[in-house]
């Protein structure tokens, strides 16, 4: 393989677009670190695929049709890596890492079923296959970057496939374990998205500059941000996905939303105080409320219930964006309305979607609604790193101007967006009817 840097194409670049529509060439605005860049966007399409594959490995068993959209969703993220190894590489390197990817994820699937029909003839094929695969593909990354030794990979891949297979091999109605286990298999995920970024920066320091800032206080603070933001995205999914199915999977997936919900709060009482964490934590549990609410009333058909929570969500924009600006005045309080809004709107959308029997339109937006946090991300964490540059900001003298620009956050919103969109569209488009 060869190990010449090129221009980051697709997923590098389409951050880099998005990034310099706000006049900033950094997820946190004002912060020059390519490297960063290449952590947070490893890290969120890593973290994605960890939730989607658990999605699909639970489709697998119950739902055909949810499955496919699942898989659909699956092989769209997996795409995305390999622009990004294509980007970083060449693209033999990304043929060759899509080939091994997809396979583990075919073996994951066929694990999972084994499991379920207790075939233990087809249950140790697959378990040799995930063997052969892990040999492969530490084999692949350590040729590739030197900077990545068989063993730290070893672990880290061990890791996520047992993390995995934890999931397929919990009984029916273990579903808080379920979660307990997804949230640990997207957790790793950061772990490994951070180790390739720290190897492919030292690999190529002249393309990927700034490795010492990316994992600095500001960088690991939006990361801490993303996960949480990118978990609840998850965890709304499942809430609408097992609304018409088991009543205890469904108030496991409702606490799991809870319990995110929690941490966020924790997050913010970290920054801003007990009384501030106390604060968020009321609006963002009512918040979680009207949605719950939503999804049971559009599964019951009430629409007059259906619109008071559909108000209600519109409601906690504004009440959340007020809370943000009146701890942080370096934020543009249309910015994080709009932020809100779109998320308000994925929700909305993705239930519609599923109650309407389009899955792989539910999916599609709940991969929306996961790529827009890490906006809503961006956003906060801009603002905080500069509200506290003494805590945040301490290894660089650059800040960026107090405040972004309504216009700059929404034309991030619209771009994201529309990316998305125009993918699904263009699918979908060439089906035949």
């Amino acid at each position: 393989m060869m190990h010449r840097p090129r221009l980051p194409t697709t997923l590098l670049a389409a951050l880099t677009l998005t990034m310099s529509i706000l006049g900033s060439a950094t997820a946190i605005e004002g912060i020059d670190s390519p490297a960063g860049d290449l952590r947070i966007a490893l890290d969120r399409l890593l973290a994605e695929h960890a939730f989607l594959t658990v999605q699909a490995l639970e489709a697998g068993v119950t739902d055909d049709d949810q499955f496919a959209a699942a898989a659909e969703a699956l092989e769209d993220n997996t795409a995305e890596l390999e622009d990004a190894i294509a980007g970083i590489y060449d693209e033999e390197a990304s043929q060759r890492f899509g080939d091994l990817w997809r396979a583990h994820i075919g073996y994951l699937v066929d694990y999972t079923r084994a499991r379920q029909a207790a075939d233990e003839v087809a249950e140790q094929r697959a378990i040799d296959g995930l063997e052969a695969y892990q040999n492969e593909f530490v084999t692949f990354i350590a040729d590739s970057n030197p900077h990545l030794s068989e063993g730290t990979l070893h672990h880290l891949l061990e890791d996520h496939l047992g993390q995995l297979q934890q999931v397929a091999n919990l009984k029916a109605g273990e579903f808080e374990e379920v979660y307990a286990a997804a949230r640990e298999a997207y957790g790793h995920m950061f772990e490994l998205g951070d180790g390739l970024s720290r190897a492919i920066a030292e690999q190529f320091p002249d393309t990927f500059s700034g490795g010492r800032i990316a994992f600095g206080p500001a960088f690991d603070m939006q990361i801490g941000l993303d996960r949480l933001l990118g978990e609840h995205a998850f965890f709304a999914v499942e809430v609408m996905r097992l609304a018409d199915g088991d009543p205890e999977h469904q108030r496991a997936a409702s606490e799991a939303l809870a319990s995110n919900g929690q941490l966020l709060s924790e997050a913010i009482a970290d920054i801003y105080g007990d009384q501030a964490g106390r604060g968020f934590a009321a609006i963002w549990e009512q918040h979680n409320g009207h949605y719950v609410d939503y999804v049971r009333a559009r599964l019951g058909g009430d629409e007059t219930a259906a619109d008071a929570a559909r108000a209600g969500l519109e409601e906690f924009g504004d009440r959340l964006a007020e809370f943000f600006v009146s701890a942080n005045d370096l934020l543009d309080p249309e910015a994080v309305r709009a932020g809100l809004a779109a998320h308000t709107d994925h929700l909305l959308e993705q239930v519609d979607a599923h109650g309407a029997g389009d899955y792989a339109a539910a999916f599609a937006i709940g991969r929306e609604a996961h790529q827009h946090m890490g906006a809503v991300s961006d956003l906060l964490a801009t603002g905080i790193a500069n509200q506290f540059p003494g805590r945040f900001l301490p290894d660089t003298a650059l800040r960026s101007a107090p405040g972004t620009s309504a216009i700059g956050w929404l034309a991030l919103v619209v771009a994201i967006a529309f990316v998305f969109r125009t993918a699904w569209t263009r699918r979908h488009a060439s089906r035949p009817a």
